[in-house]
C-alpha cells in the first residue's frame, strides 16, 4: 500500500512512495506531529540517482521488520536536490558529530528538529539495533539526549559565528597581512604533482578549483598552476570515469588511478567541466599565460584542441543524453541498471568479443592491459582514449540495446544555469561557436520564461521555482544558489548577443538575490528563502562544494555587474562582503578556491591585470568580440558586453571607476588587450 509519499512529483521519493515504512515528506505538518505526539524522528536524506540510498531502500526500507521497528518514530524522506537548505543544515551536523557523511543520509532527530544521531548506508541487523538503543535512550536518558542535542547545535552555530562579529582587542604586533599567493600555495599542497588531480582515494573531478587556480596563474606568474589544471581535466577525460561511448564525466572514481569510477553521471559536473575545458583552452594561448608545454601531442596548440574536444564531448552527452522535452536538461543518469552499479558501462570479456571479434577484442583488451587496466567485478572499463572509432561505433550498437539506467527527468535551475555558462564559453572558445552560440541563448530563454513567475518584473513577490518536474508542476522555491548562477548565467549570455535582456535579466535576479536572502550579521546570505518549513538552524553556504559556493558567486556577480552598469555601491557591497570572506578563505582555502580566485583577481600584482569589462559597440560589435576571442585577448573571467548600434564600431574598457576611451582601431584595441 502506497504512503504519504505517492503524490509527490520527485523522482527519489517516489522511490520509497511503496516501502512499508510510513514515511511523511518534509514540510510542517510532520513536525508538528512529532510535537503533539512527542514522537522522535527519522529522517532520511537522498536523491534518485544515489547508488547507496538505493542499497538502504532495497535492504532495509522495504523490509516489513524495519517498518515494524520504525512504527513508533515520525519518519521523514528528503530529497536533497529539492531541499538542499535541509541537506546541508544535517550534513553539517553528521560532520560535527561523526567528521564524514554522504548519501543516504540518515539522523534521528528530536521533534524540534535537533539530531542526535546521523550515520548513512547501514544493514538491516544494524539499523534494527541502532534503533533498539535510541528507544532505551529516548525511555531512560531523555534529558542526555536533549543535552546532546543542544551541544551539536551550540557546535553549530559556534561554526556558522551568526552572532554579530565582537570587537577585537589590538595586538601589540598586528597580523601579517594575508596573500592569496600562500593560500594557493596551500591549495596546491593537496595536488598530485606527478599524476595531476588530487591526492585522495576517491578523487572528485574538482573542476572549478583548476579553473580558479588556472586564472589566478595569469596574475601570480605561476605557470605549474595553469599546467596542473590543464593536465588535471585532460586526464579525466582519458580516463575510466568518463563515458568513453556518449561522453559525459562520473561523479567520482573510486581510487586514485580514476580507472574505476562510480557509474552516476551529473548535471553540474559535467555543465562545470565543460565551462573549464572551454576556458582553459583559451587560457593556455593568453599573451600573459606562460604555458609550459613543449612542441608536439604537448604543444599549445595539441592541448588547446584536447580542452575543446573535451568539452565537446561533454556538451554532446548533454545533448543527447540529458535533454528533455521542454527543452531544460535533466539532473542525472543513475549509477545502477538491471540491479547493479555499473552495468551499462562495463564489457564482459565474452560480450567484447562477440561485439567486435576476437583479434579486435584481444587488441582492445591489450590496450587496456597495458594501461593498468584489469577487469572490475568480472567485466572491463574503458578508460583509455585510443579506441578507433569503428571500435567505438560497434560498443555504442552494442550498449544501446540494454537496459540503460533511470535517468531523473527534473529540472534544477541552478544546474541548468551552470549549462548556460558552459555553452556560453564554449560559444566563445569551442570547437563550433555558432552552434554553441544557438544552444546557449535557446537555454537561457527557457531559463527566463520557464522558472520564473516572471522574467522581466524583479518586484514579482512569487519566488521563482528551483525545479520543474516533466509533467510541468513547480517544486519548491529557488535558492540562493538558484538565482545567483542564474544572474551568472544571463550575464554570460550578455556577451554572445547585444539584446540588452540579458544583462537586464542579470541585473533583476541578482537584486532578488539581495532582496529574498537575508543578509546575516557575519557576512554571507542566507543560502534559502525565510519559509515556514525551514530546518532547525540557518542555512549558510560558505564553502565550495564540487559547485562553486553560492556566497562566493554573489560576491563575484556582485562586482561584475558593478563594473558593467557603473553600479558603485554593488562593487563596494562586494568588497565588503569579500572582506569578511577572506578569513575563512585564510583558515580554510581548499574549502573557498572559487572564492580565492576572485580575490586574486581584484587584487592584482601587476595594475594591467585588474579585473575589467570590456564593451565592443556599434555594427560590427559581434565580429570584433569574435576576433578577439580567436586571438585569444580577453581573459575568459573578464565580463564581456555586446551594444548594438550605428557609427563606429569601438571598444571600452572599464575598471572599478574609470573608463578608458572607446578603442576605435584593431591594432591599438589589440595592444591594450594583449598587454593587460
Amino acid at each position: 500500500m502506497p504512503n504519504r509519499l505517492q503524490n509527490s512529483p520527485s523522482a527519489y521519493l517516489q522511490q520509497h512512495a511503496h516501502n512499508p515504512v510510513d514515511w511523511w515528506p518534509w514540510g510542517n505538518e510532520a513536525w508538528e506531529t512529532a510535537a503533539a505526539k512527542g514522537q522522535w524522528v527519522v529522517l532520511s536524506i537522498g536523491y534518485s540517482t544515489c547508488h547507496w540510498c538505493h542499497a538502504m531502500e532495497r535492504d532495509v526500507f522495504e523490509q516489513p521488520a524495519a517498518a515494524e521497528a520504525m512504527s513508533d518514530f515520525v519518519c521523514i524522506k528528503v530529497d536533497r536536490e529539492e531541499r538542499p537548505d535541509v541537506d546541508q543544515v544535517y550534513m553539517q551536523a553528521a560532520l560535527a558529530m561523526n567528521g564524514n557523511g554522504g548519501w543516504p543520509l540518515n539522523l534521528i532527530v528530536l521533534p524540534d528538529g535537533r539530531p542526535i544521531w546521523a550515520g548513512t548506508y547501514l544493514t538491516l541487523d544494524r539499523w534494527m539495533d541502532l534503533l533498539q538503543r535510541i528507544r532505551t535512550v529516548r525511555t531512560t536518558q531523555p534529558a542526555a539526549a536533549d543535552d546532546y542535542a543542544h551541544q551539536v547545535e551550540q557546535a553549530l552555530r559556534s561554526a556558522q559565528n551568526l552572532a554579530p562579529n565582537s570587537v577585537e582587542t589590538p595586538t601589540a604586533e598586528p597580523a601579517a597581512p594575508i596573500r592569496p599567493d600562500d593560500l594557493w600555495d596551500r591549495v596546491a599542497s593537496g595536488w598530485d604533482v606527478q599524476n595531476f588531480g588530487h591526492r585522495r582515494n576517491q578523487p572528485f573531478p574538482l573542476s572549478d578549483e583548476w579553473l580558479q587556480a588556472a586564472q589566478s596563474s595569469i596574475h601570480r606568474n605561476h605557470p605549474a598552476a595553469l599546467l596542473h589544471a590543464t593536465q588535471s581535466v585532460l586526464r579525466w577525460h582519458a580516463s575510466g570515469s568518463y563515458d568513453r561511448l556518449d561522453g559525459g564525466l562520473m561523479r567520482y572514481a573510486t581510487e586514485p588511478s580514476l580507472r574505476i569510477p562510480h557509474f552516476e553521471k551529473m548535471l553540474y559536473d559535467n555543465a562545470l567541466y565543460a565551462t573549464a575545458c572551454s576556458s582553459l583552452s583559451a587560457l593556455i594561448r593568453h599573451p600573459k599565460a606562460h604555458y609550459p608545454a613543449g612542441d608536439g601531442p604537448h604543444g599549445t596548440e595539441a592541448t588547446a584542441h584536447a580542452l575543446q574536444t573535451a568539452a565537446a564531448d561533454t556538451l554532446h552527452f548533454l545533448d543527447h543524453h540529458l535533454l528533455q522535452p521542454n527543452g531544460l536538461y535533466g539532473a542525472g543518469w543513475d549509477a545502477d541498471s538491471e540491479g547493479h552499479e555499473g552495468r551499462y558501462y562495463t564489457w564482459p570479456e565474452e560480450e567484447l568479443h562477440t561485439t567486435l571479434g576476437t583479434d579486435a577484442a584481444n587488441d582492445l583488451i591489450q590496450s587496456l592491459r597495458a594501461a593498468g587496466g584489469a577487469p572490475w567485478e568480472g567485466r572491463w572499463i574503458l578508460h583509455r582514449d585510443n579506441i578507433a572509432p569503428n571500435t567505438s561505433d560497434l560498443l555504442r550498437a552494442a550498449r544501446i540495446k540494454r537496459i540503460p539506467p533511470f535517468q531523473d527527468p527534473k529540472a534544477l535551475l541552478g544546474w541548468n544555469a551552470l549549462a548556460v555558462s558552459a555553452w556560453a564559453h564554449a560559444a566563445r572558445w569551442g570547437s563550433d561557436p555558432a552552434f554553441a552560440t544557438k544552444r546557449a541563448t535557446e537555454l537561457g530563454h527557457h531559463l527566463a520564461y520557464l522558472f520564473f513567475p516572471s522574467a522581466h518584473d524583479a518586484s514579482e513577490s512569487v519566488a521563482p521555482a528551483r525545479v520543474l518536474y516533466p509533467n510541468g508542476s513547480r517544486g519548491p522555491r529557488a535558492q540562493l544558489d538558484d538565482v545567483v548562477l542564474a544572474a551568472q548565467a544571463f550575464l554570460h549570455l550578455a556577451s554572445l548577443d547585444s539584446d540588452p535582456i540579458w544583462l537586464s535579466l542579470s541585473v533583476a535576479w541578482t537584486e532578488r538575490a539581495l532582496r529574498d536572502y537575508p543578509h546575516l550579521p557575519h557576512g554571507t546570505a542566507s543560502t534559502a528563502r525565510d519559509v515556514p518549513d525551514r530546518p532547525f538552524l540557518e542555512a549558510v553556504e560558505t564553502e565550495d562544494s564540487v559547485v562553486p559556493s553560492a556566497n562566493a558567486v554573489l560576491i563575484e556577480v556582485l562586482h561584475h555587474l558593478g563594473l558593467c552598469t557603473g553600479r558603485m555601491e554593488w562593487i563596494a557591497l562586494a568588497q565588503e562582503r569579500a572582506g569578511i570572506a577572506k578569513k575563512a578563505a585564510a583558515e580554510h582555502p581548499s574549502s573557498h578556491t572559487h572564492f580565492l580566485g576572485f580575490w586574486t583577481a581584484i587584487e592584482p600584482t601587476d595594475p594591467k591585470t585588474e579585473r575589467c569589462v570590456w564593451t565592443f559597440n556599434g555594427p560590427d560589435a559581434v565580429a570584433w568580440r569574435a576576433r578577439a576571442d580567436q586571438e585569444f585577448l580577453l581573459r575568459p573571467e573578464d565580463p564581456v558586453l555586446l551594444e548594438s548600434g550605428n557609427g563606429t564600431t569601438g571598444v571600452t574598457r572599464c575598471t572599478q571607476g574609470q573608463c578608458s576611451a572607446p578603442y576605435t582601431d584593431w591594432e591599438a584595441f589589440r595592444a591594450a588587450a594583449s598587454f593587460r
